[in-house]
């Protein structure tokens, strides 16, 4: 009695095991590895799906930490003449497996490289040049990295720190940038674009269906181009500004709250026009949209 005793102790245990056994095998993997890395150094950081997150320090290191989907094969991480490349490994077909989340902290200085499909991408506290690229995740990045260079398709661009040069695109996600200065060159086709920014050197920005709005002040020689072709355009300048303006519209409306100073407006058909100097017109403005409305504000 004592050994079918045991027998079906042992026969429970088994059965236990064996439920309990899938899910530890294909539960979630954390990770968690370090090593020493240059202080100026290249990293390029891959995944498909979940997200990825960027953290600048003072460390001469660099770390991943995270989480592995379940049907993730490995996290890869390999170093290669001053480059550490970080991937996340997915199967053959990525359909299989699940979302992955990764942290990588590395020093300040580096040159990142980050690009997701459907994962979303977080950068903060890096001082290097920052590439970021996502199909269906959105991007954003904060604090002051040296040039960044941004690329989605549907996912929305978040940018909330103070950045020299700006490069954004993106298909249908909206682009809001909060900070900008220098040089920014920004493109959508049906999403919305927000600019902010003080001490602007050279503003590009052109979109298809979406808004341009643009908040902030310009270097004295300064030069500022957007171009919609259903969108509206809107500049809220400050008042003292010194610019030679030129607007267009086809079948839109055109609105200042300047031109005092060689103010012109022509009509033909149905088209509007507006072009007026203030003070030098050292600052080139040119704004010109086909059938959205055109707004020139004062701060």
């Amino acid at each position: 009695m004592r050994n079918f005793v045991s027998r079906m102790q042992l026969i429970a245990l088994l059965v236990l095991f064996s439920w309990a056994a899938p899910a530890a095998l294909f539960a979630d993997q954390r990770v968690d590895e370090t090593r020493p890395f240059k202080a100026d150094g290249t990293v390029l950081i891959s995944n498909i799906s979940g997200s990825i997150g960027v953290i600048g320090t003072s460390k001469k290191e660099v770390r991943v930490e995270g989480t592995l989907g379940e049907g993730v094969e490995e996290l890869k991480i390999e170093e290669k003449g001053g480059r550490l490349e970080i991937k996340v490994v997915y199967p053959e077909k990525s359909d299989r497996a699940e979302e992955s989340h990764i942290r990588v902290l590395l020093p300040k200085g580096c040159e990142v490289h980050a690009s997701g499909v459907s994962a979303d991408v977080e950068v903060s506290g890096v001082e290097g040049e920052v590439e970021a690229n996502a199909v269906s995740g959105d991007v954003t990045v904060k604090d002051s990295p040296k040039a960044l260079d941004v690329e989605t398709v549907s996912g929305d661009i978040a940018v909330l720190g103070e950045v020299g040069s700006i490069e954004a695109v993106s298909v249908s996600g909206d682009i809001s940038i909060e900070k900008a200065r220098g040089y920014i060159s920004v493109e959508a086709v049906s999403g919305d674009i927000d600019l902010h920014g003080e001490n602007v050197d050279k503003l590009k920005a052109n979109t298809v269906s979406g808004d341009i709005t643009f908040r902030g002040s310009f270097t004295k020689k300064g030069s500022c181009k957007i171009n919609a072709h259903s969108g509206d355009i809107t500049l809220v300048l400050p008042g003292g500004i010194e610019a030679d303006v030129e607007a267009g519209s086809f079948s839109g409306s055109i609105d200042s709250d300047f031109g005092s100073s060689k103010y012109k407006e022509t009509e033909f058909v149905s088209a509007v026009s507006l072009s007026f100097v203030l003070g030098s017109g050292d600052l080139r403005i040119r704004l010109q949209t086909f059938s959205g409305d055109i707004s020139i504000e004062k701060q």
